[in-house]
């Protein structure tokens, strides 16, 4: 025998590139948007300002604290990280 019959035709039948594009395309429409903002966007330019000043994340959560925003020190080290450049 020359070759597999059933390995020819699917290589032949499939387009692995049109494939991909499909998923890819799929994976976009499934994705899950961020519908709101974060409680931290409001004070931006006063974390921002006190983060260049050397407050960590922890003295920014108990400075939200004290603004009645209530949120983990994890979560304003990643907001720092994300917007910390901009």
């Amino acid at each position: 025998m020359t070759g597999d019959p059933i390995r020819t035709r699917t290589a032949d039948a499939f387009d692995a590139a049109a494939e991909a594009a499909r998923l890819k395309a799929d994976t976009r429409t499934r994705r899950r948007s961020r519908h709101t903002r974060s409680r931290l966007d409001r004070f931006a330019h006063e974390l921002l300002s006190l983060a260049d000043e050397g407050c960590t994340p922890a003295e920014l959560r108990r400075w939200l604290r004290d603004r009645r925003v209530h949120v983990h020190h994890s979560t304003v080290a990643r907001w720092l990280r994300r917007h910390g450049d901009a």
